[in-house]
């Protein structure tokens, strides 16, 4: 590349945000196109693009941006979606951060995920985080909006650039477009517009910067059906509109030269072409590369030489219009400009490129092995696994009175059949993969059978470990069974007096086998012996802290038998209040969608009054909990015409010396996860109530959002006390 200087803007821009000092993504990434450069800021979406006589010989070297189909798996039907629903979905984590990486190396800028929904993509947050690490490339998704909660987005925080929804007529897009906006996440819409939606436009686009829409794709109907095209009135409405509008427009090229509207560029580098197959490339849930989600015509690529072959050599083919109706490159296009030899031309912009989960887990604790073998023979004769409830479930949670009072925020009124459902010793263990929970009247009747249901579980990201106490017939024994047990790789067992501990990781993936076969290679294992077994249902499974907890269970540990029940959505805290005041229960504490009930030496009735308003549960046993407040800001809403101002922060320290003085105890305040100033405050209390009260006092001064939470200080001693006593009564 030959030696370049932009301008005195570009020079100043440059220089504040490429120095060392500046993170990765902070800093700007050069981006040869035709007889152009581009900067590109992979944390903001600036992009400066730089035309003179120093840039005229440069030639692209990869797509600009990758349109990932990372799965062709989707919760909705939608009439005009362009995906193709026969295809498979055959990326692994490995394989597409594999791709990507080698996409980002040979300097492609962004990619946008879609497919499907990639929000239901297994492992979808560790990818991200993946290519987070590794890359410099700004990752997108698009997504039907359904299936996005508090709860579930949590993981994705500080990965994404922007999220897209797509809008359609069922208002479930809602509850994501309030999900990201509470979470700080950039998004913004993408907008499928026909005759039938120009009467409702205006509205529809004030909703969506009231929501904190940051910027709204104006999208033209690809498809079968002509009728749905815009013809030259409504095209003309539609510009009006776009004028008026409260919040930014983005105007598809695939409107052509039809839409009388000003346009930032005339198509790709201003040749007039709609860029398909040249500035991005489609990528399939199949491993297959295609100009854009509208062609039906794909080549077989599954690493990033394929795909950088295929954009290399078969452009002539990348290049074809689509048959459908609607294709850009078959209407006519916006002209080339001309540009007068030996003028520079500098343009200066922000937006990203567009596109269009977890494993859920139930462990529930019996008083014997009887019970939980009886429990799970009532289940089996209708369990549909990996499907929807079946009528015979459906029918025993109605009579069993298990039923949700409302729909879920994904507006399905049942969940979904476990995928996995064994017993073994007095634990039965389910498991399912979703975006949220799963299966809560699940829970709901396992609480109310059992009495006891292990806290956790929802929405894990990491296949948990499986963990089995063995009891011999005495200490020869058990020292016997651990020296001579054919244990599969990775899997391991250590002897405490006459137990055998067995630990096997990664119980529930296809690297540790599935979950019915890892507990028949223990019952196989234990023979006569007494067993027990539960799934450690902890994001990052320590070794170190498990050993630790085994080395002192010779020490008792005070117990304070307790209940976390947890609303979520815009509603939550006043859900909360309403909770907490039915109970009834002298110890019942709401604090900011939370409720803490103290002292319940049986749980059961109020974890299942709880789960059908469609909280969540969590028991905890000990006497000391840790407390941890997350506290953030909303950000502030935009003038029209007016940049967005930035948040609010808070002073951490001040915080932590407040809270500390409060409580008479140290708090430590951290930063939080990148978004509005927030912060994370965490302490351990022996009365997490007044804990949970003073960060909810000192929310209020700020003027600060609060999410809480409480979990046990020593949750390994817990359980391994639990599998002690299942396999010594």
């Amino acid at each position: 590349m030959p030696p370049f200087y932009p301008n005195a803007l570009g020079q100043r821009m440059l220089s504040a945000m490429s120095s060392p000092g500046v993170a990765r993504r902070e800093r700007f990434r050069a981006f040869p196109l035709d007889g152009a450069l581009l900067f590109f800021q992979p944390a903001t979406g600036r992009s400066l693009r730089v035309e003179n006589e120093r840039t005229r010989e440069l030639r692209r070297q990869a797509p600009r941006v990758a349109m990932f189909g990372v799965t062709n798996h989707c919760n909705l039907r939608c009439m005009f979606c362009s995906r193709d629903t026969t295809r498979s979905s055959a990326w692994t984590v490995e394989t597409a951060a594999t791709a990507l990486r080698g996409l980002a190396a040979a300097g492609t800028l962004e990619v946008a995920f879609g497919g499907g929904e990639p929000f239901l993509f297994r492992g979808f947050s560790e990818l991200l985080s993946e290519l987070h690490a590794t890359t410099e490339l700004a990752l997108h998704a698009t997504t039907n909006g359904t299936i996005l909660q508090a709860r579930n987005f949590a993981p994705f925080r500080g990965l994404l650039g922007q999220v897209r929804i797509s809008i359609y007529d069922d208002p479930r897009w809602q509850v994501g477009a309030r999900t990201l906006s509470d979470a700080g996440q950039l998004w913004g819409a993408n907008l499928l517009v026909d005759e039938a939606r120009l009467a409702s436009l205006p509205s529809l686009l004030a909703e969506l910067a009231a929501l904190g829409c940051d910027d709204v794709s104006v999208l033209s109907y690809v498809g079968a059906d002509p009728s749905l095209q815009l013809d030259q009135a409504g095209r003309a409405r539609l510009a009006a509109i776009i004028h008026d509008a409260p919040l930014p427009c983005r105007v598809s090229v695939c409107f052509g030269d039809g839409l009388p509207v000003p346009r930032l560029f005339a198509g790709m580098d201003d040749t007039g072409d709609c860029a398909a197959g040249y500035d991005f490339v489609s990528i399939t849930s199949d491993q297959q590369v295609q100009s854009c989600s509208f062609q039906n015509d794909s080549l077989p690529a599954r690493t990033a030489e394929d795909i950088l072959t295929i954009w290399r050599e078969r452009q002539a083919q990348l290049e074809r219009p689509s048959p459908r109706h609607g294709c850009a490159r078959t209407l006519p296009l916006a002209r080339p400009r001309r540009r007068e030899q030996g003028t520079d031309q500098v343009a200066l912009w922000r937006a990203f490129s567009g596109n269009n989960s977890g494993e859920c887990i139930l462990v529930g604790k019996f008083e014997s092995a009887v019970e939980a073998e009886r429990y799970l023979a009532e289940l089996q004769p209708g369990w549909t696994p990996n499907d929807q409830y079946s009528s015979e479930w459906q029918a025993l949670f109605e009579r069993e009175g298990l039923v949700l009072t409302g729909e879920r925020e994904s507006g399905e009124p049942y969940g979904q059949s476990p995928s996995a459902l064994v017993a073994v010793g007095k634990s039965v263990l389910a498991l399912s993969y979703d975006a949220g929970d799963a299966f809560p009247e699940l829970r709901a009747l396992t609480w109310k059978r059992a009495g006891f249901v292990s806290a956790g579980g929802i929405h894990l990201h990491e296949s948990p470990a499986l963990l089995a106490a063995i009891r011999g017939r005495d200490g020869a024994d058990a020292a016997k069974l651990v020296a001579g047990a054919a244990l599969p790789v990775g899997c391991k067992s250590y002897l405490h007096g006459d137990v055998a501990f067995v630990l096997m990781p990664k119980a529930t993936s296809e690297e540790g086998s599935d979950l019915p076969e890892r507990v028949r290679l223990l019952k196989e294992l234990a023979g006569p012996r007494p067993l027990g077994a539960e799934l450690v249902l902890d994001e990052d499974f320590s070794e170190a802290d498990f050993l630790a907890a085994k080395q002192r269970l010779g020490a008792e540990l005070p117990r304070v038998p307790r209940l976390l029940v947890a609303f979520h959505g815009g509603d939550a805290s006043a859900q909360a209040t309403r909770f907490a005041a039915s109970l009834n229960e002298a110890d019942a504490h709401g604090a900011a969608g939370c409720v803490l009930v103290d002292g319940l030496q049986r749980r059961k009735r109020v974890a299942v009054l709880a789960l059908r308003q469609g909280a969540s549960v969590s028991a905890l046993d000990g006497h000391e909990l840790e407390a941890q407040g997350y506290f953030w800001f909303l950000e502030p809403p935009r003038q029209k015409g007016q940049k967005r101002p930035d948040p609010p922060t808070i002073d951490g320290e001040k915080l932590a010396r407040e809270l500390s003085d409060s409580l008479g105890k140290p708090v430590q305040v951290e930063a939080g996860p990148s978004f509005r100033g927030g912060v994370i405050a965490r302490l351990t209390t022996e009365d997490p109530a007044r804990a949970l009260a003073a960060m909810v006092a000192a929310a209020k001064t700020l003027g600060a959002r609060l999410n809480p939470w409480l979990s046990d200080v020593e949750p390994y001693r817990f359980l391994l006390q639990r599998l002690l006593s299942d396999v010594r009564e």
